[in-house]
């Protein structure tokens, strides 16, 4: 048995992992520091799951995370239009894939 970082045991062991409550959330495994920076705090880097719960939280929050950076870029003057364009149209590709793989299948009409 593990110890996550709200207190809670869990187990890293046998064919069904049970996961702490903040697994894969990521106000909590990686939140806004106040520089305006991402970070993992300290009781995350002593979790047994820290990897594959920040790649939990990263895969569900990939385009906003991607949109996050490009504000700041383009605040800081290091993004000029057309790449900003380009980047904004390749994140709503990526999130219009990832609503579509996760919607139910309808039936077809006949």
């Amino acid at each position: 048995m593990d110890k996550s970082p709200d207190g809670k045991n869990f187990s890293t062991q046998g064919g069904s992992e049970q996961r702490p409550s903040c697994f894969g959330d990521l106000a909590r495994v990686f939140p806004m520091g106040t520089d305006g920076l991402r970070q993992s705090p300290e009781e995350c880097l002593a979790c047994a799951l820290k990897t594959s719960c920040l790649a939990a939280a990263a895969a569900e929050e990939r385009a906003r995370l991607g949109r996050e950076r490009l504000d700041r870029e383009v605040a800081a003057g290091e993004t000029g239009f057309l790449a900003r364009w380009s980047r904004k149209k390749h994140l709503h590709r990526i999130a219009s894939r990832r609503n579509r793989s996760t919607a139910p299948d309808r039936p077809k009409e006949t």
